[in-house]
């Protein structure tokens, strides 16, 4: 398994193998993954991360890198299948919010990521099975709530800054053009 850093524009740079991510990458190096905010019924989806995974007991969005030569949709999709299993038709409505730099600790390293932030919507019939690998539980929490939470910056993996806000305005405007 091997990481693909970028620069802080986006260009790939090289690969590394993931035993020597921790050791080998630069400063200016970026990591490219994804993150998808999933709706049901009015209410933010977070998945409170399990006690082997970084940021243990934090809530956090269904995220993560980009293997290989996979496009941000996708990771996306493959994400929302693995940790949620959405099943691939539904996961193929994700909207694109955008690409956004942050910095993240991750695996126990500080780093800087590219993430394509996605929005998807779900049906109040569709069953989430969270990997229990990686999470530890689901957590529905209405979108005014959500949305208090996120800007306190309480229990998230995340970190809120202008960045999130923006991504925030996205989200809300898009559930509302979802006509719900």
């Amino acid at each position: 398994m091997f990481f693909r850093t970028y620069d802080s524009a986006g260009n790939f740079l090289r690969t590394i193998p993931k035993d020597q991510i921790i050791t080998e990458i630069k400063p200016d190096e970026y990591l490219a993954g994804i993150t998808c905010i999933v709706v049901r019924d009015g209410n933010m989806v977070f998945e409170v991360r399990s006690s082997s995974c970084d940021g243990a007991g934090r809530l956090d969005f269904c995220s993560g890198r980009r293997d290989n030569n996979e496009t941000p949709h996708q990771t996306a999709i493959r994400e929302l299948k693995e940790e949620l299993r959405i099943p691939t038709t539904i996961a193929m409505q994700i909207i694109s919010i955008g690409k956004y730099p942050f910095y993240i600790e991750s695996m126990s390293l500080q780093k800087y990521w590219h993430l394509d932030v996605f929005f998807l919507e779900i049906p109040s019939t569709l069953e989430l099975i969270p990997q229990s690998t990686e999470i530890a539980a689901l957590r529905f929490i209405p979108l005014p709530q959500a949305f208090t939470l996120i800007r306190q910056g309480r229990e998230l993996k995340f970190a809120y800054d202008s960045t999130m806000e923006q991504i925030l305005a996205k989200v809300q405007d898009l559930y509302h053009q979802t006509g719900t």
